[in-house]
Formats: structure tokens, C-alpha cells, sequence
């Protein structure tokens, strides 16, 4: 009878331990490339915000600017521009980019005032804010007059967390107030988190809601009004302890 040869033994078994070792990893051995998206890394945005120029003539344009980061690598983004004055409604202009990381957009027929330019940044998981400001010297133009809509918000100075708030406004249209408006307050924190809050009207063009905070932290306050073709929004930071 035939016997089988121990080195015959030997030489199979090294084979299928070479197969083995060359197949397939498992999954979990494989090593994955690193997420580097905004929502995954955790790194806050840088923005650089600017204007140009910074000192602008009565009717003149201003270019606003504002330049996004997180590190060293440009973030592509959504970015709006809110334009503040004294006096006047806020203005909210689409920003427009011609290079990852870069946006701009053109405030145009600029009035004489301090002029403060706030730049919104959403990008995955992320919402930040940047302020820059320009100032225009001399007189206003003719014909230009402070019609429109007004909104003013009258938030606590101190807010506590857990605790109920009294959110308030007052909303004009051509320097009277302005009732039976659709009301309600945007109220979100930096990671995204967004809570909508309808307001009831007490008297005539006065709105009001309650909230409770939470957590402590910076949150952002938004009032938003429409009726008819009247659709405006002014925005305020308020921090809660």
C-alpha cells in the first residue's frame, strides 16, 4: 500500500497558509481615508470679512467680501450678506463666488451712515458669522427717503437656560404699525439646531412669543414678517447662561 509522505504534509499546509494571508483583508482592517467635511472635523470656520471701499461717496457701490476657511483649505459655502443702518430696514444680498472660498456681492446706491455688514456662513453642520463695517460721509441724495419696513426687537438682557423668555417686537410699515402680519421668530444656535416660534399680536403692529433656551451658549434670534409683498427679517445675538 501507497504511504503519504510527511514533507508532502508539510508543503500543503505552507500553501494554504500563503492563500490566506494574500486574500482579502476584512473590512475592518482596511484603512479608511479621513472625513474631512465641515460637519465631520469639528473645526471651526475662519471668514474674513471686508468692504470695499471702505470709505464710500453718497449713491456710490460697495463690494463686500468675504473669504472662507477651515485651516488652510477654502470651504465652499452658502453664503448671505445682511446689510445694517440706522434707520433702515436690514438687507440681505445672495453672496457670489468665482473661486472656492471667496464671495462677494454689491451693495449698491449706498446712503451717508455707519454702515455694518453681517456675513452669514452655512456650510455642512455649521452656521457662523463674521461682521465687517464701512462708513459713507455727506449728505443724502434727493429723493431718497426712509420708507419701507421697520422692525425692532426687544429681547431680555439676561436670558437663563431652561428658563421661559419673552420674546417682543414691533413691526411698522411707512412709520406705522403694521397689523395682521404672519409673525414668527427663527430661533438657532451654530451647530444648526433650529426652533420656529409663532408670535401673537397684542396691540396693533406689537408681537410677542416665549421660549426656553435649552442650553447656555451664543444663539441666534431671527424676527421674520410677512403680509402681502411685505416679507422682511432682522436678526440679533443673544447669549443665555
Amino acid at each position: 500500500m501507497f504511504r503519504k509522505s510527511p514533507w508532502i504534509s508539510v508543503a500543503v499546509l505552507i500553501l494554504l497558509v500563503t492563500l490566506t494571508g494574500c486574500g482579502p483583508q476584512p473590512e475592518e482592517a482596511q484603512q479608511k481615508p479621513a472625513d474631512s467635511s465641515p460637519e465631520m472635523s469639528g473645526v471651526p470656520l475662519t471668514i474674513v470679512a471686508s468692504a470695499d471701499p471702505a470709505a464710500a461717496s453718497p449713491g456710490g457701490n460697495v463690494t463686500v467680501t468675504a473669504e472662507v476657511k477651515q485651516g488652510d483649505r477654502p470651504v465652499a459655502a452658502d453664503v448671505e450678506f445682511e446689510i445694517r443702518r440706522s434707520g433702515e430696514p436690514a438687507r440681505r444680498l445672495k453672496g457670489s463666488s468665482t473661486e472656492t472660498g471667496r464671495y462677494s456681492a454689491v451693495v449698491q446706491g449706498v446712503q451717508p451712515g455707519e454702515h455694518t455688514v453681517i456675513v452669514h456662513v452655512n456650510a455642512p453642520g455649521i452656521h457662523q458669522m463674521e461682521t465687517a463695517r464701512f462708513t459713507v460721509k455727506g449728505e443724502a441724495q434727493a429723493g431718497h427717503h426712509h420708507h419701507g419696513t421697520e422692525l425692532q426687537l426687544d429681547l431680555p438682557d439676561t436670558v437663563t437656560a431652561g428658563q421661559t423668555a419673552t420674546l417682543a417686537a414691533k413691526v411698522l410699515h411707512d412709520g406705522k404699525p403694521l397689523s395682521g402680519a404672519e409673525t414668527k421668530f427663527e430661533i438657532r444656535t451654530g451647530s444648526g439646531r433650529h426652533h420656529w416660534i409663532p408670535a401673537r399680536e397684542g396691540k396693533p403692529g406689537e408681537y410677542s412669543a416665549e421660549f426656553s433656551f435649552p442650553t447656555a451658549g451664543a444663539w441666534s434670534v431671527v424676527l421674520h414678517v410677512e403680509k402681502g409683498s411685505i416679507h422682511d427679517h432682522v436678526e440679533r445675538q443673544i447669549q443665555v447662561k
